[in-house]
Order: structure tokens, then C-alpha cells, then sequence
């Protein structure tokens, strides 16, 4: 079996004051390799920055959503709740070290909770563009039937960063 994975994820957020801003975003997952045909999460909730020293940064999240998910056996549709955390170390001018853990609870089911969590080492190309080598783990509590709890995925990725003009 090939393993395929698609993920993506659209995150907006607007500063209430200098720790606390509100976000909205998506998220999208496609992994047929852990029995996932497509999983959608649109969410909205608060930011927290906990730490801003350089070159560390630490903020927390948490957030109510709506969860859409599609696997070989059934579906889920789900109000959520979503904790989780973005650690940054900023190793240099041009590269950064990640941790980014995420809890996921589906209010319908909440024995089908889901943890993930992305560690990742950037490194800017230039002003646009970065080389990301990752490494993502996955797990479910309630998988599809013949499919393991756990997975974990090395990759290596180039990423575009897009800033709204000044």
C-alpha cells in the first residue's frame, strides 16, 4: 500500500491586545493510509501568548468547531472542542524550530478523540519560501476498523508564506 496524505490549513487571527487574539480557521485531511477519506474542522476561538522571550515563543489555544469526517465505515459530524499549543524557537534569522500538539474532542463522541502533534524544523529559502522537514503524529483513539491508533509521518515540504501588504 502506497501511503497518500493530503492536510491543509487556512488560519486567520486579529489581536484583541498584546497576548490575546481570536482566530478562525480550517482544516482538511486527507489519509487514506490511516483510514481517513476526508476530514473537515472549521473552528474559531482565542490565542494566548504565554511567552515572548527570544527566541522563544509559546502560545496556547482553544477553540469550539465543527468537525465533518468521512472514513471507509461511517461518518462523523461533531461540534469540537480543540486545545492546543505553538512552540517556537527561532534558531537563527532564517530558520526555526517548531512544536505544535493539538487535542481534538468531538462533543457527539467523545471516545473518537484525536491528538496530533507536528514537530518541524524550517529553514527560509527566501522572503517567500521555506524548506520544512516535519515530523507528525497522529493518533485516534477510535480508528476504522483495521487500522492501527497511531501514525506517524516524516516529510519534507516547501511552504509559502503569505503576509497581507502593509
Amino acid at each position: 500500500l502506497t501511503a497518500r496524505s493530503l492536510t491543509s490549513l487556512l488560519r486567520g487571527s486579529r489581536a484583541l491586545n498584546g497576548r490575546l487574539a481570536a482566530y478562525g480557521q480550517y482544516d482538511f485531511l486527507r489519509d487514506e493510509f490511516a483510514g481517513v477519506e476526508q476530514r473537515h474542522v472549521f473552528e474559531a476561538g482565542l490565542s494566548y501568548l504565554a511567552l515572548d522571550a527570544a527566541p522563544h515563543t509559546l502560545r496556547f489555544d482553544g477553540g469550539l468547531g465543527y468537525l465533518y469526517e468521512e472514513r471507509p465505515d461511517d461518518e462523523l459530524r461533531s461540534a469540537t472542542l480543540s486545545l492546543g499549543a505553538a512552540y517556537r524557537l527561532a534558531i537563527s534569522a532564517t530558520s526555526e524550530l517548531t512544536i505544535q500538539p493539538r487535542f481534538l474532542l468531538p462533543l457527539a463522541e467523545t471516545e473518537r478523540w484525536k491528538f496530533d502533534q507536528e514537530a518541524a524544523l524550517v529553514v527560509a529559502v527566501n522572503t517567500t519560501l521555506a524548506l520544512k522537514l516535519s515530523h507528525t503524529l497522529r493518533y485516534s483513539a477510535e480508528p476504522p476498523e483495521g487500522f492501527e491508533t497511531t501514525d506517524t509521518i516524516m516529510a519534507v515540504s516547501l511552504v509559502a508564506k503569505l503576509q497581507r501588504p502593509r
